[in-house]
């Protein structure tokens, strides 16, 4: 994939004006739950190879950061279990108090820049790809050259949610409530790709026409 190049006429920002100072370009790629937007990126990873920097990968490396795990046990000791962050027992408390869900957040976003500018490093594309699922929640699509949203509309949403987990009318509610309403994150990105269809084929077209449109050979 470092033979790759993300288009100039795409590159909408400078370092400055990234996220992190970000001397590359960078991608973000979104979604709602159930929009598929782990399915399309693990499109353009199987078969374009691209790295993706996703972020809830560079949250759970976070968690087993020792430093931080000492902090989770100062804030929440009934949480860890032989030395273990129980993440069943963290969600619990997490969800039903505020102060410590902002504690905990300050944790993990201290963190972060340094997670995420060593998957950067480590990779050979002179573009980045960051799978951000709170890109719109935590106002971050102003620091990214291109906002790409998967979407798929909220009844398709509930469908897909419904029919993978079982959960009832009211927890899928309740799930989808917590999010920006994907037709508002629809305004904000710049690009949309569309995923009501239940057709593997359908969004792999789409993949493979993201890749002709903003990326050429060096």
């Amino acid at each position: 994939m470092n033979n790759l190049n993300f288009k100039s006429e795409f590159i909408k920002k400078n370092a400055q004006s990234r996220i992190y100072q970000m001397n590359r370009p960078i991608i973000a790629i979104t979604g709602g739950i159930a929009s598929g937007k782990s399915t399309f990126c693990k499109i353009l990873k199987d078969k374009y190879h691209f790295e993706i920097v996703d972020a809830d990968q560079l949250v759970k490396k976070i968690y087993q950061l020792q430093h931080v795990k000492n902090k989770i046990a100062q804030l929440a000791p009934s949480s860890i279990k032989d030395g273990e962050i129980d993440f069943s027992l963290l969600r619990t408390l997490f969800f039903n108090n505020k102060q410590l869900q902002q504690d905990i957040e300050n944790i993990i976003y201290q963190e972060l820049p340094s997670q995420f500018m060593h998957a950067v490093n480590n990779s050979s594309q002179t573009f980045v790809i960051y799978d951000v699922p709170l890109l719109f929640e935590k106002n971050l699509h102003g620091k990214m050259d291109l906002n790409l949203l998967v979407y798929a509309s909220p009844l398709t949403q509930k469908a897909r949610i419904k029919q993978r987990d079982k959960s009832s009318d009211e927890v899928i509610e309740a799930i989808i409530q917590k999010q920006i309403p994907i037709d508002e994150k629809r305004k904000m990105a710049d690009l949309i790709i569309e995923n009501n269809s239940s057709s593997l084929q359908q969004l792999e077209l789409m993949a493979e026409s993201f890749y002709q449109k903003y990326f050429s050979l060096l």
